[in-house]
């Protein structure tokens, strides 16, 4: 066979395996039965509506750490206005902690709540909310906000709790730090708050002798050189007991 014969095959056959490109129906020909459609899809002209599905991990703990966790590699940022901080702050209710399938726009709405309206800048992928005006919510009356307030750990000052038994306190092994603490508070009718995006395994059995705040603060003592170290408040007055990084607590005036 010439040169000439063997160009014009091979010729031939690239043409038959290049791509045919329908030009007034946006089609290419991909294979001998499959036609594709020349558009980006929904997700990429709108990256907001993306269909998301998602069981937020332990350490997500607040509304604003959900939002954030949701808006993570979508190419879009949360621009937290001095109006919308105080509702980020808010704990993520245990029915948000699974959501989806649902497009990203409805999710970052259902995570906010009704009262907020969400806004967007496509131009530079920003997105904020602001209050809707005809459904703020009523403000709740005197007592009962007074009533909440003294419910609340922050409105007491921190002091030693009145379980004073000696008795020993078993650390498990293959538990976290975080579930063995609250065993121990349950052991003794209180609750426990964890105010900490850290927690720490443990691996051997252990045991602490002496009070639940004798204890606690033992246990606690064996972190101060963890890479976040924690502490403990005892608030008696409603039997909480409050673990928070070191540091949160060394910044409080």
């Amino acid at each position: 066979m010439t040169k000439q014969k063997i160009f014009t095959a091979v010729a031939i056959i690239c043409a038959a395996a290049a791509p045919e490109i329908f030009a007034d129906d946006n089609l290419l020909r991909t294979d001998r039965y499959t036609l594709t459609q020349l558009v980006a899809d929904s997700a990429q002209t709108d990256p907001l509506s993306t269909i998301v599905q998602t069981e937020f991990p332990a350490q997500i703990e607040t509304v604003g750490d959900a939002v954030a966790y949701l808006l993570h590699r979508s190419g879009y940022e949360l621009l937290r206005t001095d109006e919308i901080i105080d509702a980020l702050k808010l704990p993520l209710p245990r029915t948000h902690r699974q959501i989806g399938p649902i497009d990203l726009r409805t999710a970052l709405r259902t995570l906010v709540g009704p009262s907020w309206i969400l806004q967007e800048n496509k131009l530079v992928r920003l997105i904020w909310f602001t209050l809707a005006e005809q459904r703020q919510d009523p403000e709740p009356p005197q007592g009962i906000t007074a009533a909440l307030a003294s419910d609340s750990p922050q409105a007491a000052e921190p002091s030693p709790p009145q379980v004073d038994d000696d008795r020993q306190w078993l650390l498990q092994p293959n538990e976290t730090l975080r579930s063995n603490l609250d065993d121990w508070s349950d052991q003794v009718n209180w609750t426990l708050q964890w105010n900490s995006r850290h927690d720490y395994e443990i691996y051997h059995q252990s045991s602490y002798r002496g009070t639940f705040f004798e204890a606690v603060q033992s246990l606690l003592e064996h972190y101060e050189h963890a890479p976040v170290p924690l502490t403990a408040s005892f608030y008696a007055g409603n039997s909480v007991l409050v673990i928070e990084p070191y540091h949160a607590r060394s910044q409080v005036p």
